[in-house]
């Protein structure tokens, strides 16, 4: 113990002797403390933290999950991309999982208006299955999600779901929102 104090004291000593050395020293440490926060905070928020779902530990994907798909055939010639008449198959056939949804492989930036009225403004969409909310076991703040029995209907009226976030800033929460079904319609 007596070793260690006196090596304190004689760092303590070399690092007064050279304050610009010491700068350099705190101010990398500072550095990288910083930067270890940061990384560790990104991964904390992408694979450490649950997802806000009923049983995060038990979703299994298909695939890589990493392919962004489109009609025009196979991306970079990505076979992992799988189309709906597979997605039944694989959900009438299964014999193993509590249950199978599916959800496109692209993502959707749309331009749209809302009630017929306004400006355009950004929507972010996702073309999911009916049964996508119950395999996750999401509730819905309001009104109600899809069911399996939405997809049955072949051309049958479409339907969307509305994230909490945008309930909260588009519509400032108002449970009026979901007593007549809002007509969403984009452009062209």
């Amino acid at each position: 113990m007596g070793s260690l104090l006196q090596d304190l004291k004689y760092g303590l000593r070399m690092l007064g002797k050279s304050p610009g050395l010491t700068m350099v020293a705190l101010l990398s440490l500072a550095l990288a403390i910083g930067a270890n926060t940061a990384i560790f905070s990104f991964v904390n928020a992408l694979i450490l933290r649950s997802l806000p779902v009923e049983h995060p530990e038990a979703l299994v994907i298909f695939g890589p999950g990493l392919a962004s798909g489109n009609s025009d055939g196979f991306p970079d010639d990505d076979t992992w991309l799988f189309s709906y008449p597979i997605y039944r198959e694989m959900q009438q056939r299964n014999q193993v999982f509590s249950g199978v949804a599916a959800l496109s492989s692209f993502h959707n930036d749309l331009h749209g208006t809302v009630g017929g009225g306004g400006d355009l403004e950004r929507m972010e969409a996702e073309l999911v299955s009916g049964t996508y909310f119950d395999v996750l076991g999401v509730k819905p703040e309001r009104g109600r999600l899809f069911t399996d029995a939405d997809d049955q209907t072949l051309g049958g009226h479409p339907l969307a779901v509305i994230s909490y976030k945008w309930w909260s800033s588009r519509f400032s929460r108002d449970p009026a929102v979901f007593s007549t079904v809002p007509s969403i319609s984009s452009p062209g």
